[in-house]
């Protein structure tokens, strides 16, 4: 799945595939359909507050969402390595959300969701489904990064508002494990588990 999705930024879709690109403020919505095999490629991302690193939310047809973080710009960052760094992450004042990110292969900039960790814990899984509606519900989302094996470290700020109607694709076309995901937590899970 990781080669997939760094193939997938590699491409040039333009060559191939219908697209559309759609504004929401500062969030961007992207949907890609290759022309011959349907296969949908949703991304909305945003810069942070300083123009120059980016929050995308990729979801290819069949996969499950995936969260990535580019920074293009910091030397420390963009250095290849194989490991799995917990980043940070809090909207407005609720719970602070730890995720395990790895580089994207092919592309030191960006650090992805570790799905190898995540699919190991199902209340860190149930989270990561749930947190897009808790992004979709708040007005600023600030991202830590703090990665030892190159000495990354970067505190990232960006505004959530349009964010609602940037993800309403995306959602929607993976709403079926968002909601259970949010039910389940709602019905089954104490803080105390988390």
């Amino acid at each position: 799945m990781k080669t997939l999705l760094a193939l997938l930024v590699l491409i040039p879709f333009n060559l191939f595939a219908e697209q559309s690109k759609t504004y929401y403020g500062k969030w961007t919505e992207h949907i890609h359909i290759d022309d011959f095999t349907d296969v949908k490629v949703i991304l909305v991302e945003s810069a942070d507050d300083e123009k120059k690193n980016f929050f995308t939310i990729r979801k290819r047809d069949d996969e499950y969402p995936d969260f990535a973080i580019s920074l293009p710009t910091i030397p420390a960052c963009v250095i290849e390595h194989k490991f799995s760094i917990d980043v940070i992450f809090r909207v407005d004042k609720n719970k602070v959300f730890t995720l395990p990110m790895v580089k994207q292969i092919n592309d030191a900039r960006i650090y992805q969701t570790n799905y190898d960790a995540l699919s190991t814990d199902g209340v860190l899984f149930r989270n990561y489904f749930s947190y897009i509606d808790e992004l979709r519900k708040g007005k600023i989302l600030k991202i830590r990064i703090d990665d030892p094996h190159v000495g990354c470290k970067k505190d990232l700020t960006f505004k959530l508002k349009n964010f609602d109607k940037a993800i309403r694709n995306l959602y929607n076309e993976a709403s079926d494990l968002i909601n259970f995901s949010i039910i389940d937590k709602e019905l089954f899970w104490t803080d105390s588990e988390e």
